[in-house]
C-alpha cells in the first residue's frame, strides 16, 4: 500500500511483471483492511512513515473480532517508539502504547537498522518488531481501555488516586494501591480495570 501516487505508479511499473505483487495506491490509515479476512497466512510487513507509525498501529490493534485477519506483523519503528512499545511496568517508557500492544501481541525485537542503512539519513535509528497476535485478554473492551489509559497516563507524575479518582472503589476491589502511578500499573491491572468500570 502506497499513498504518493507518482512512487506507487513507478512501483506498478516496476512490478508489472509479478503476478504474485499487487500494489495498492491508497493510504494506509483509511485503507480497508476487511478484505483480507478471508485470507489464510495474511502477514502485515512495513517500513512505516515514523509520523503515522502509531496511529497505524493502534489501528491494526482496534479490531473488535480478536484474533484479527493478520497472523503476524513485521514492522519498522523509531528506536524511541519501540522502546516505548515493548517497555515493562515500572519503566520510565512504558505507556499507553506498552499496554495497547502487549494487551494485543506477543512483541518480539528482531533486529536494530542503524540510520547509516538509510538514504536520505535520518537523525534516528529504527528497530524492527515481530508482532504475534494473542488471544489472552481478547475479551478486552478496547474503547474502554483505551479510555482508561488516556485517563491514567494523562499526567503520568500524578498517583492514580488522582487521574482514577472517580474509580477509587474499583482499584480497591481490585487490590491495586491507589498511591501508585499509572507506570506502576501492570497489563494485567488495566485489563482488570477496563472489565469492571462503567
Amino acid at each position: 500500500i502506497e499513498k504518493d501516487n507518482k512512487l506507487a505508479s513507478l512501483l506498478k511499473d516496476k512490478y508489472k511483471f509479478k503476478s504474485n505483487l499487487t500494489i495498492i495506491n491508497d493510504d494506509a490509515l483509511n485503507f480497508d483492511y476487511n478484505i483480507f479476512y478471508n485470507k489464510k497466512n495474511v502477514i502485515i510487513i512495513g517500513n512505516l512513515p515514523f509520523n503515522i507509525s502509531t496511529q497505524l498501529l493502534i489501528k491494526w490493534f482496534s479490531y473488535d473480532q480478536w484474533p484479527p485477519f493478520y497472523n503476524k506483523m513485521v514492522l519498522m519503528f523509531q528506536e524511541e517508539v519501540a522502546q516505548r512499545i515493548t517497555a515493562e511496568y515500572g519503566n520510565k517508557n512504558y505507556g499507553r502504547l506498552s499496554v495497547i500492544a502487549q494487551i494485543r501481541c506477543k512483541i518480539k525485537k528482531l533486529m536494530k537498522a542503524p540510520a547509516s542503512v538509510f538514504i536520505p539519513v535520518p537523525k534516528v535509528n529504527g528497530v524492527i518488531l515481530e508482532f504475534e497476535p494473542i488471544g489472552d485478554y481478547k475479551s478486552v473492551d478496547f474503547k474502554k481501555l483505551k479510555y482508561l489509559l488516556s485517563l491514567s497516563f494523562q499526567y503520568r507524575r500524578k498517583k492514580i488516586r488522582t487521574s482514577l479518582k472517580n474509580y477509587l472503589g474499583y482499584l480497591e476491589k481490585l487490590n491495586i494501591d491507589e498511591n501508585l502511578r499509572a507506570e506502576n500499573l501492570t497489563i494485567n491491572d488495566y485489563y482488570n480495570l477496563s472489565k469492571i468500570i462503567n
